[in-house]
């Protein structure tokens, strides 16, 4: 112990001559060593670390700084404690709460009293979530989870039908395709069926299908007999619609028990304007077509065939939104 406070005792004065009398300095001192991440995941991933155990004669706290900021330390970072040093100095722990696609700094640590000796910085970046196609003995392989999603039970983000990015607000005056005609402020520029300035599209062209455009390959957004499809499973006995609820998402999942694949349909709303509306109680899907009817209305024109299903209305609703309102997508593959 002698050895080890006279060692702490000349570390710690190396320092206040090299850095103006701060506590920490992560390039003079060559006690503690940050190793390369591994295991690295959507959301976890081991770190590593080295001791120099020839100056230790006591067990000092050891650890990891972990952040999304460059800079990590105690102030600029999250503290990971590990509790045992093989006989080798190394030392390690897995980290399970991170998040998809992102990157992290991390340094290894060593706190004795009031002050600390840190390694040098390293970077690890997590995986990007997957999208997988989901056979339900359908005509369409169905994705594990929303556009947008880090995980099958995130909501996901939303979008206004026809756009490819997500926004913080939905309406009328933002919406992409709306025409900046004063004469017609009520028509839209693309996808209108009725009238004399009609361009007579009904479904959505590739650009236009943010499954498509951001996922590519044969990803796109269902149709309306596709989602009918699907629903008319809830009926079929080789499926099984179960309500759960997964990391706190209530929703539905689907089973095909022929193969035992599911998918899970999470409660994320809508948005309208900026208000999130049915969120946790229902779903509410875009279909790539228009709601088109007989009878023209102002409705009809501005409207999109939607599914919407939740803990009130079990058999789901293939009807119309308005197309600036912000609803989910679940991308299907041909």
């Amino acid at each position: 112990m002698r050895r080890l406070l006279l060692f702490v005792s000349v570390l710690v004065y190396s320092i206040a001559m090299s850095s103006c009398g701060g506590k920490d300095d992560p390039e003079e001192i060559k006690i503690v060593f940050t190793n390369n991440a591994a295991e690295v995941t959507m959301s976890s991933a081991v770190l590593y670390g080295t001791v120099n155990t020839e100056y230790l004669s006591s067990k000092p706290e050891l650890g990891f700084i972990i952040s999304t900021e460059e800079n990590a330390s105690f102030e600029y970072g999250q503290k990971i404690v590990c509790s045992e040093i093989d006989v080798n100095g190394n030392f390690s722990n897995k980290v399970n709460w991170l998040s998809p696609a992102t990157t992290y700094y991390y340094r290894s640590y060593l706190h004795f009293g009031s002050n600390r000796l840190y390694g040098e910085v390293k970077k690890l970046t997590t995986k990007q979530f997957q999208y997988e196609a989901i056979d339900l003995g359908l005509s369409v392989k169905w994705a594990n989870a929303n556009m947008g999603a880090n995980s099958i039970d995130d909501y996901g983000e939303f979008y206004a039908w026809g756009e490819t990015e997500a926004k913080t607000e939905y309406t009328q005056s933002n919406y992409k395709w709306r025409t900046n005609n004063s004469q017609y402020p009520y028509y839209y520029e693309k996808y209108y069926y009725y009238g004399n300035l009609s361009d007579h599209k009904t479904v959505l062209e590739a650009e236009d299908d943010v499954a498509r455009t951001k996922l590519g390959g044969n990803w796109r957004i269902p149709t309306k007999r596709e989602f009918e499809e699907l629903v008319n499973t809830k009926v079929r006995n080789k499926y099984k619609w179960e309500m759960v609820a997964i990391n706190g998402h209530e929703g539905y999942k689907i089973t095909y028990l022929t193969n035992g694949n599911t998918i899970f349909l999470p409660f994320a709303g809508l948005q309208s304007n900026t208000d999130l509306i049915y969120r946790n109680t229902s779903f509410c899907y875009w279909s790539s077509e228009l709601y088109v009817s007989d009878t023209y209305s102002y409705s009809d024109s501005m409207g999109a065939f939607s599914l919407k299903m939740g803990k009130d209305f079990n058999n789901g609703k293939l009807n119309g939104n308005f197309r600036y309102e912000g609803l989910s997508i679940r991308p299907v593959l041909e």
